[in-house]
């Protein structure tokens, strides 16, 4: 097996630089083409996530379980992987023809044609998208070196070519272009891992699985895209622009926290089966690891709302950090609910249990959604998300708890919420003497220092173990400096 530390580092590099890449380009983009431009796109894009949400047919997730199960078995992975990449593509190929159809029928389409019909390219990208292959075999390297590099590239084209607010569909071919090259590289460089065969191969072995992968998927995206279409319907797109801004915030919060969770997917489906005693071991330290990571960005995203999209947006986004503030508690209890369901119902087979918690929350979030965006725009959408996905995580753990011995309340996590609100007493002192842009700087590097240092002060074992680590490994190349 590869290193897990490794996998922790390269898979948390690949999923941040997946969601952070439209932040990266914000402060410049948001000033260039303003709210209006900019929330037509973030309402295509919308649309397009959730027609990729079909298009993938529960493979990303699947795959890796199935990858990770049969790789060290080269025939049956080559035959695995073969199956579910034909299944993917036709699947890709038949939602990109009915969204043309839509494109054509749909005469809010029409209004804005470039913007939906450049954007409609994802759909096609997708066929290439074979992340869930490198997953499951555990080489996040490549997957994250690939992603930084056709991120810096498309970023440079976006500073240099986009000059002015007309020149949106640039930004939006940049956009398909940043996904799309990044899928093709990969399908391409995995032939040096696997081989794609199209004869004796059983794609009905996977028909139960998929079914219940993808509606899993599709209920998710209800209450996790839903709400963006909704609101590009019923409210204006400068409100569709500020709810897609806190939102982004808010899933980089969780993309970080996630990174665990998603590593450790194929080795705690194996512990699972092999070796109870360390599967609730690295089961305790991946849920001390969520905490750790969440609850300081919890608290950095709602005393900073205001400086965050100052700095982002400037002005014209300032509305923006009332939804931030809302969705700003989904750092910590989506990180929870992922765990859970990454790591206790998908190793345990329970997809069935997952799904009906997740039918819940998405029923919860049509109907809250419906009742509270045309009335109150994309703060309605905000209520609306934090609710939903607050109710998932809790009606999960009610009901694994009295199957699965689950202690949330680890040994550690009240040092966590000492070290956080001594940080969130910092941050509100820096922002009484500076204005918001040194704030924020400060506030970052200084909250995040004294977060810190707080559990190293109260002997928090995963600081504990790092350092122990990184001062072995000084101590070694110190030995063998002096040796030479």
């Amino acid at each position: 097996m590869k290193s897990l530390s490794e996998n922790v580092f390269y898979n948390g590099l690949l999923m941040f630089f997946n969601i952070t890449y439209p932040l990266l380009t914000a402060s410049y983009i948001s000033r260039i083409l303003g709210a209006k431009n900019l929330g037509l796109i973030n309402y295509s894009q919308s649309i397009i996530n959730f027609l990729l949400v079909i298009a993938m047919v529960g493979i990303p997730t699947y795959g890796i379980r199935e990858i990770a199960n049969v790789r060290d078995n080269e025939i049956e992975k080559q035959k695995v992987f073969s199956e579910l990449f034909i299944i993917k593509t036709i699947f890709s190929i038949i939602t990109f023809l009915l969204y043309l159809c839509l494109l054509y029928f749909y005469s809010e389409f029409q209004k804005n044609f470039l913007i939906f019909f450049i954007m409609g390219f994802n759909l096609l990208m997708n066929i290439f998208n074979i992340d869930w292959f490198f997953s499951g075999i555990e080489d996040y390297k490549i997957l994250s070196l690939r992603n930084v590099f056709i991120k810096i590239i498309t970023f440079i084209g976006i500073i240099f070519l986009v000059k002015k607010a007309d020149d949106y569909y640039i930004y939006i071919i940049f956009l398909v272009l940043g996904q799309g090259l990044g899928n093709i590289w990969s399908f391409f460089y995995s032939k040096k891992f696997i081989r794609l065969k199209v004869k004796k191969l059983d794609y009905k072995r996977h028909y139960k699985a998929l079914v219940i992968f993808f509606f899993s998927a599709f209920v998710v995206s209800i209450y996790s895209i839903l709400n963006g279409i909704l609101l590009g319907i019923f409210s204006t797109p400068d409100k569709v622009a500020f709810f897609n801004r806190a939102r982004q915030l808010q899933m980089i919060g969780v993309t970080i926290t996630g990174v665990i969770a998603t590593v450790l997917i194929p080795r705690i489906s194996y512990y699972y089966s092999n070796d109870k005693e360390k599967y609730f071991s690295l089961l305790n330290k991946s849920l001390n690891f969520s905490y750790i990571l969440s609850i300081p960005l919890m608290i950095g995203f709602i005393f900073l709302s205001k400086e965050i999209n100052l700095f982002l947006g400037g002005k014209e986004f300032l509305p923006a950090r009332f939804s931030l503030m809302i969705l700003s508690p989904l750092v910590l209890i989506v990180t929870l609910g992922t765990w859970g369901y990454l790591q206790i119902i998908v190793p345990a087979g329970m997809e069935k249990f997952g799904t009906i918690i997740q039918i819940i929350m998405a029923t919860i979030s049509i109907i809250l959604n419906l009742i509270l965006i045309p009335k109150f725009h994309d703060i309605g959408a905000s209520l609306a998300v934090l609710i939903s996905e607050t109710i998932g995580p809790i009606l999960s753990f009610y009901v694994l708890k009295k199957r699965i011995k689950i202690k949330l309340l680890t040994n550690s996590l009240y040092k966590y919420i000492i070290s956080g609100i001594i940080m969130a007493f910092f941050i509100e002192i820096i922002k009484r003497y500076f204005n918001n842009n040194q704030a924020l700087i400060l506030s970052a590097l200084g909250g995040g220092i004294i977060y810190f240092v707080i559990l190293i002060l109260l002997k928090e074992e995963i600081i504990l173990y790092i350092l122990n680590k990184i001062f072995t490994k000084l101590r070694r190349k110190d030995s063998n400096g002096k040796a030479e």
